[in-house]
């Protein structure tokens, strides 16, 4: 009889072994100091929902949005985008990225999609270990480059269409290389000078853009990744909004001056390139929760105004609930992107120890092979 088990049946049995493997007095102790600790949060997580329930008239009124989305075929292409970096450690002062990178296409839009292409590129890049630059830093550059050529192919050869980016827009959002924000932006002129519209989404935002614009002092400590899904969920229970409805945060420019995620000079080096472009489109993003219960993601767009960006919005939240995974946020295209673009890094530490050892040892018959094997390891750098 074969058994057939799902990712998450599969997730919660390592998850069982892992806790198998250790000492038992430990996981005791472990359970008993966090239970100790658990009031803290519950002082946070109270003091967070007060402060929003004193405003949160005033939070509705000015810097929220809820509506229906409307169930219609959308069919212009859809892509998904993402890539997967691992960092390997050499011999000396050489390191080795392996490097993936995942396009997903749907032709025909929703219409196709249960029947998507996915084109899968693989590299090794070598990388030279430099006094004031770091390993793990230069390997992300050229993952991001891998990714950015590959909405810029899809941008030439379609010319339509959406394409979800897994992360944010300007992504590292602290990368000043100027080669890099110069191509990067070429890429988004690009999309902007054609048919296509880029989605950046961010499943685990570090922002503090909503809670700038709030201006409550008693929230200066906190973060939107706090905020944000308290406020929608006392919005919901309160019943400012229907439990079906979309419920957002108005869009707002990305600014530098209120959200510390992103460096001014980063963002003023993209408008720059963008605006010798003849580009006037501003970044926008927005937080919203399309179905009740699920945890917010934002989301990052150009547009030309805030009325632009409050329309793209809801056409945005409307294609991301037709094709999103059943009871989440999470767009198929993104999904399907990150699956198959992913490297784990202990496959990836196995694969290249094995293989490399081996052609080494074959070289090398004088040198003892599970030396030559230990050598090779995934830097943590």
């Amino acid at each position: 009889m074969q058994i057939k088990l799902s990712e998450k049946d599969l997730e919660k049995t390592l998850e069982k072994m892992e806790f198998k493997k250790s000492y038992p007095e430990l996981v005791s102790k472990l359970i008993n100091e966090l239970q100790s600790k658990s009031n803290l949060i519950y002082e946070e997580i109270s003091n967070v929902k007060s402060i929003i329930r004193s405003n949160i008239d005033y939070i509705f009124s000015n810097h929220i949005l809820t509506f229906k989305v409307k169930d219609l075929e959308y069919n212009q292409p859809i892509f998904g985008v993402d890539g997967s970096m691992v960092l390997v450690r050499g011999i000396g002062k050489k390191f080795f990225a392996l490097i993936s990178v995942s396009q997903v296409i749907f032709e025909r839009g929703s219409l196709d999609i249960e029947n998507p292409k996915i084109n899968l590129s693989v590299s090794m890049e070598t990388i030279e270990e430099e006094y004031d630059v770091n390993p793990k830093t230069q390997a992300i550059m050229r993952m991001m480059i891998g990714e950015s050529k590959a909405i810029n192919i899809l941008i030439n050869r379609f010319q339509r269409g959406i394409i979800f980016i897994d992360g944010p827009l300007i992504d590292p959002p602290n990368i000043t290389d100027l080669n890099y924000v110069k191509y990067r932006a070429e890429v988004f002129r690009n999309a902007l000078k054609t048919n296509v519209d880029i989605i950046g989404f961010v499943k685990r935002y570090k922002s503090a853009q909503l809670r700038s614009k709030l201006d409550l002092k008693e929230l200066s400590y906190s973060s939107d990744q706090e905020v944000v899904p308290i406020l929608f969920s006392m919005l919901r229970r309160n019943n400012y909004c229907n439990l079906n409805d979309v419920i957002a945060t108005r869009p707002y420019p990305l600014d530098p001056e209120g959200d510390y995620v992103y460096s001014k000079n980063v963002i003023n080096l993209y408008k720059g390139f963008l605006n010798e472009s003849g580009i006037t489109e501003d970044i926008y993003s927005s937080y919203i929760q399309i179905f009740y219960g699920v945890r917010p993601i934002k989301v990052e767009f150009f547009a030309k105004n805030r009325i632009d960006a409050e329309g793209k919005l809801k056409s945005i939240s409307s294609l991301i609930k037709k094709i999103s995974i059943a009871g989440t946020n999470l767009p198929l295209p993104i999904l399907l992107a990150h699956k198959t673009s992913l490297i784990r890094k202990k496959v990836a530490e196995v694969l290249f120890r094995e293989v490399i050892s081996k052609v080494l040892s074959y070289s090398l018959p004088d040198l003892d092979y599970q030396a030559l094997r230990d050598m090779i390891y995934v830097s943590e750098e």
